[in-house]
């Protein structure tokens, strides 16, 4: 959609992935240096612009070949963050920006309460860039988001993407294995929509391994290549094993690992599972959705549920 949207030339749509940002600084110079590297086809025209629209910082414009590479430098870095947002509009009064913050969740990491307050201040000022917050752990999406408290509760629409239509994924599976001149069989892609529920990570991850394995694939081969993944995943499933300190807890992720879809903690449900009270379930799920372990009910990460099955016995 952004390239679409770039070769259009109305606009200038850039993406800014925050997952290997580890401070506010890194954030602000990495959100100038993409707007920069987007919005200008030459460095002349980079240096007679760029420099008159920062007040509180100075930039220095680096050239190797024909890249572009921008070090804001500053005095105070309170005022860093700040400037690159306001940056941001005055671009865009001479062509419209939008701006998409991937992994959006990661600002928790480094202030993540300063940083909203400030770009909701900032942010909802503007008339000439549009925003969008995407991220992978829902629950820290929602807690920015939907929580009253925050400063970014109710900042615009929420939209959760639902998965990928079974239609379009088969086709797309077919068709890439094709393209490498291989095949596979149709109880072979029915494992993995079933497994994946639409969820293109779970796709990419059984057919990639699968893909390694043979030259057609069939159910036994993707069975195998669900072993290898799994296998290869348990160190860090056992970390998060460890991390979860309350047998409780583990007892009730082994129960929703083998129930899924049927967990419906119901007075029925809790005695014949031995799970004392609706109650003791709520305080365990409130503690597993703040570690990103289980959303809506569900163990968030579809392999590690597999290997909860796998493993870990009542």
């Amino acid at each position: 959609m952004f390239r679409r949207i770039n070769r259009g030339g109305k606009a200038i749509a850039i993406r800014i992935n925050l997952q290997s940002v580890i401070t506010k600084e890194d954030f602000a110079k990495l959100l100038i240096a993409e707007v920069i590297r987007k919005a200008y086809a030459s460095f002349e025209k980079a240096i007679n612009e760029i420099k008159k629209f920062f007040e509180k910082i100075s930039v220095r414009i680096i050239i190797e070949g024909d890249k572009i590479a921008v070090e804001p430098l500053f005095r105070d870095k309170k005022e860093l963050l700040e400037e690159a947002l306001e940056f941001l509009d005055k671009k865009g009064k001479k062509k419209r920006l939008i701006i998409a913050f991937d992994e959006f969740q990661e600002i928790e990491k480094f202030d993540g309460l300063e940083i909203e307050k400030l770009m909701r201040a900032i942010m909802e000022k503007q008339r000439n860039v549009s925003y969008l917050f995407a991220g992978s752990e829902k629950h820290l999406i929602s807690l920015i988001f939907e929580n009253e408290e925050r400063p970014f509760y109710r900042f615009g629409k929420m939209v959760k993407l639902g998965p990928i239509k079974r239609e379009d994924l088969e086709k797309f599976i077919v068709e890439k294995f094709k393209e490498t001149g291989k095949k596979i069989s149709k109880s072979a892609i029915n494992f993995i929509l079933d497994f994946s529920e639409g969820i293109p990570f779970y796709v990419q991850a059984i057919c990639h391994e699968a893909w390694n394995l043979a030259e057609n694939i069939d159910l036994k081969v993707v069975k195998k290549a669900m072993d290898n993944l799994i296998s290869s995943f348990s160190p860090g499933f056992e970390i998060i094993w460890r991390n979860v300190r309350s047998e409780y807890q583990r007892r009730l992720l082994i129960i929703m690992a083998k129930e899924d879809k049927n967990f419906k903690p119901n007075t029925k449900f809790i005695e014949e599972h031995d799970l004392k009270s609706f109650a003791h379930i709520r305080k365990a799920i409130i503690t597993l959705e703040k570690m990103g372990i289980i959303h809506e009910n569900r163990i968030a990460d579809f392999f590690f549920r597999e290997w909860i099955k796998r493993e870990k016995i009542i």
